[in-house]
């Protein structure tokens, strides 16, 4: 008798950058009604568990139901050579999520991460490149991507950019959710959570922080039977969305991380650019698109 084949998949997997609002993106999809994310979110699972096997990966999903995509997100995938190929051999079929940030700004990003870690709490940001060489390589973007490019086809893999976050975030988000191939109309209440108002509110922001207008919508169709009928009727939906894009479509940009941090020296500044110079020019060529507010 023929051993019944595990139908177990996943359908996405977020494969980097840390420090490039992963986090952020990953509430964003984990609020998706159609999407089931592991438990943990970074199983690590291609880099450090592989030969725990298959079954062991599976069980980071068993709370998933089957109608929902599953997916997670390790963003420290992309600097592990071998770990696409894996990827590719057990799910060919899926989908690939990189969202890459300047790369001087990242690097700052995770020194600043680091330290707030308890490591290498003494040393100044150029000291620590100096002492680390090695970090400024997980900045250094190309030779990572290019292989995950060649092993992925092109309607497998989304390339994302950081700062395309912060001019529209709405649009970022549920461009991924069209990707996905679920709802891309859905509006997740974390999208609420990451304004910084620049500009005149239309209505204070922190009342819908404090009441999650998607999952109020949610209580009303489990406790009254006849919910789903009265917010068809009265197009709840419509007016939810309007509201939070109107919000955000007048308060200005994105904040991810509003952290307090010293400026980089002009010096170490100009050292980093002419580091990055060359990478970011082939990645221009790679992704076609013009990097140069990277420069």
């Amino acid at each position: 008798m023929k051993k019944k084949k595990n139908s177990f998949k996943v359908d996405f997997i977020g494969a980097g950058v840390d420090r490039a609002g992963t986090s952020w993106i990953y509430k964003c999809l984990e609020e998706h009604p159609e999407i089931c994310f592991s438990k943990p979110k970074e199983t690590h699972f291609f880099k450090q568990d592989y030969k725990k096997g298959l079954k062991y990966y599976q069980s980071y999903f068993k709370h998933c139901s089957g109608e929902k995509i599953k997916g997670e997100f390790s963003p420290t995938y992309i600097y592990h050579q071998g770990v696409d190929a894996l990827i590719k051999k057990h799910f060919p079929e899926v989908k690939i999520l990189i969202c890459l940030r300047n790369p001087i700004e990242k690097l700052y990003s995770r020194y600043f991460f680091r330290k707030s870690k308890g490591l290498h709490p003494n040393l100044t940001f150029k000291e620590s490149i100096t002492k680390y060489p090695q970090s400024i390589e997980r900045s250094r973007y190309y030779n990572y991507l290019k292989n995950w490019l060649k092993l992925f086809v092109p309607e497998k893999i989304l390339v994302l950019i950081y700062e395309d976050i912060q001019k529209n975030p709405l649009k970022f988000i549920q461009d991924i959710y069209s990707f996905l191939e679920v709802n891309p109309e859905f509006v997740p209440s974390n999208l609420c959570s990451i304004i910084n108002p620049s500009t005149k509110k239309l209505f204070y922001f922190s009342f819908l922080r404090k009441y999650n207008l998607n999952k109020a919508k949610k209580n009303v169709k489990k406790y009254f039977p006849v919910g789903k009928t009265l917010i068809k009727l009265l197009k709840i939906n419509l007016l939810v969305n309007f509201l939070i894009k109107k919000n955000i479509k007048d308060s200005g940009k994105v904040n991810l991380k509003p952290i307090s941090k010293p400026p980089i020296s002009a010096e170490t500044r100009k050292y980093l650019q002419k580091v990055y110079q060359l990478d970011i020019k082939k990645l221009e060529k790679l992704l076609n698109r013009d990097l140069s507010f990277w420069r």
